[in-house]
């Protein structure tokens, strides 16, 4: 079960009003965990030959044909 679905459990299950620090209290643990497992993630990708530093996509007229020109025609 993700996280964000144990906080809707517990916000929708609780009798009373779930203040922040209590939820931060419970899930403290596991927010971490997730917080680790993101940011090694993070590292991976930016670890892998030939991905953009950025993360961003190539740019498009570096991997489509010209479109102003087009096929058969000159």
């Amino acid at each position: 079960m993700s996280l964000k679905a144990k906080l809707e459990a517990v916000i929708y299950a609780a009798e009373e009003p779930v203040t922040l620090a209590q939820l931060a209290g419970v899930f403290a643990d596991e927010a971490l965990e997730w917080k680790t497992e993101q940011e090694a993630a993070a590292r991976a990708q930016a670890e892998t030959p030939g991905a953009p530093e950025d993360g961003s996509l190539p740019f498009q007229s570096d991997t489509l044909p010209d479109s102003a020109v087009a096929p058969g025609r000159s």
